[in-house]
């Protein structure tokens, strides 16, 4: 309180003399011009009203002093809301765009990830010259799996799955997308095709050892037919962006299919 006191006789005092001094001056400048001669008496007024404009000034802000620092306060408090807000809403779009590139059962990429992403991956191609592989592979029999155990173990089923495929790609620039269905892609830029085959035969000998029963099918587990489609940057048509990589590679995953399942096919 003895604080705040002195605080504000401070603010009088110097209301009262700025108040003073403008006024005088004024004074002065005014008898300059008008050529009347400047004697101390003449000072007594002016400086006398001076303090006292000053001193209402001073009265007046110190009045509304609590009223500035509450809108001061308001508008910091305002502030602080937007920069949250902003940041929520930041953080929700990237949410919400995760979510648009995202399979909901799976929680690997979806198809609009991957034809989004196959784009760039083939200007690199050319870029870089260097080659460009796809694995499309599709879950043998799993119609006949879905209508003898339920779509709740096929959707278990194809989640145990994913993980299988993930794990067979470590690198940054490598990623699975499900393609539709039961039937998913793993991308591998700068790969070539034996060494896709190569992680084709490794996720599908994964498939196999989980030994996830499947009773209407031979075996009576689940497996996988794989088929690999690859291109280099000199056999590349740009016009035909990714389609021709996508149709060796679903050709091959059909002869898989057709030649007996549960195979790779480059």
């Amino acid at each position: 309180m003895l604080l705040k006191n002195k605080l504000n006789f401070k603010f009088y005092l110097l209301g009262i003399l700025l108040g003073a001094a403008s006024v005088s001056l004024f004074s002065v400048f005014q008898k300059l011009i008008m050529h009347v001669e400047i004697v101390a008496k003449g000072f007594i007024a002016p400086i006398f009203l001076g303090g006292l404009v000053g001193y209402i000034i001073t009265s007046y802000i110190l009045k509304n002093k609590k009223l500035v620092l509450e809108l001061l306060d308001k508008n910091i408090e305002l502030e602080r809301l937007v920069e949250n807000r902003t940041k929520e809403l930041v953080e929700k779009n990237k949410l919400l765009e995760k979510l648009s590139i995202t399979d909901g059962l799976t929680q690997i990429h979806n198809r609009r990830y991957f034809d989004e992403r196959i784009q760039e991956e083939c200007a690199r191609l050319l870029r870089k010259q260097s080659e460009l592989s796809i694995i499309l592979c599709d879950v043998d029999n799993f119609k006949d799996f879905n209508d003898c155990y339920g779509h709740q173990a096929g959707d278990d089923c194809l989640i145990k799955v994913v993980k299988a495929l993930k794990s067979c790609v470590s690198r940054n620039d490598d990623f699975v997308a499900r393609y539709g269905g039961e039937e998913f892609v793993i991308v591998l830029p700068n790969t070539n095709v034996e060494q896709a085959k190569a992680i084709a035969e490794k996720a599908r000998l994964k498939i196999v050892k989980m030994k996830i029963e499947n009773k209407n099918a031979s075996p009576n587990f689940i497996t996988m037919s794989f088929g690999v489609g690859s291109v280099s940057s000199d056999n590349f048509d740009i016009n035909d962006k990714y389609s021709k990589l996508v149709e060796i590679a679903d050709k091959n995953l059909y002869l898989s299919k057709s030649n007996g399942k549960n195979q790779v096919t480059q």
